[in-house]
């Protein structure tokens, strides 16, 4: 048996080091050191240290876990991979996270409701990529769908349309096919499905303007005119037919200005 001799603080708050038999034997937190109630006079078998210090070892990587949470949620993955990179043992890390689940301090459930509400009120994201980034940070799927239940399908909705919005604004010197085109494309890689991304490109399109469409059409005519030079006769046409054609403009249109464009240069 040894007999704890001297208790002192340690630099370091809620730290203390342990001395059996006037030397120093080893350190414990403050949770540690009420738990097992150690005080001076205390006299502890070989046994009982081993357990003393196996306690402080767990109790230092639930410490590191809580400096980790103190920034911001976390998944149990996230917390899993901090811990490992820490280098503590797979039973100290079950350990732990067993504990911060009972307590409430790691949810996936609700970090996945919490991340879903905030992507809702900050970001134009769609539920798929939503979804997607909580598959990364380690949610379970079923997680993952409780938490999507905070995304409403009229919020989903109302996302889409200034998103939908937004991109017929960026995309308004384009043809108004591939103006439309580009925007489905765009609203389902933001992660909304493809029929609401079809649906809500077709509610919020823009008046198409003929006239603008139809100059449109020119500047990128006399572009691609410019850039076949070196071709002749109906090689470049076809070229020109070709290019235009592939950014959405009508080919009859554009077979009539190279008519007037060729009739312009004889």
């Amino acid at each position: 048996m040894a007999k704890i001799t001297k208790i002192t603080v340690q630099k370091k708050a809620g730290r203390y080091n342990i001395y059996l038999n006037g030397k120093f034997a080893f350190p414990v937190s403050e949770e540690v050191l009420i738990k097992y109630r150690l005080l001076k006079g205390v006299e502890l078998n070989k046994q009982q240290v081993a357990t003393v210090k196996h306690a402080d070892h767990q109790s230092k990587v639930y410490s590191r876990a809580l400096d980790y949470l103190s920034y911001q949620p976390r998944t149990a993955a996230e917390v899993e991979k901090k811990l490992t990179d820490l280098e503590a043992t797979p039973n100290q890390i079950a350990t732990v996270l067993e504990r911060l689940k009972r307590e409430r301090l790691v949810d996936d459930q609700q970090y996945a409701k919490s991340y879903v509400r905030t992507m809702v009120n900050t970001s134009l994201k769609g539920p798929h990529v939503i979804s997607q980034k909580l598959r990364q940070k380690g949610v379970n799927p079923l997680d993952i769908e409780a938490g999507l239940t905070e995304f409403s399908t009229e919020q989903q909705e109302a996302n889409a349309r200034k998103l939908a919005n937004k991109l017929y604004r960026r995309y308004h010197r384009q043809a108004a096919r591939q103006r439309r085109q580009k925007v489905e494309q765009s609203l389902a890689t933001h992660g909304y499905g493809f029929d609401l991304a079809r649906q809500v490109a077709g509610e919020t399109e823009p008046a198409v303007s003929v006239d603008e469409q139809h100059d449109l059409m020119v500047a990128e005519a006399e572009k691609a005119w410019q850039k076949y030079r070196r071709y002749q006769g109906r090689d470049r046409d076809q070229r020109v037919l070709r290019r235009l054609y592939a950014k959405g403009f009508d080919l009859d249109e554009v077979k009539n200005w190279l008519e007037n464009h060729q009739e312009g240069l004889s």
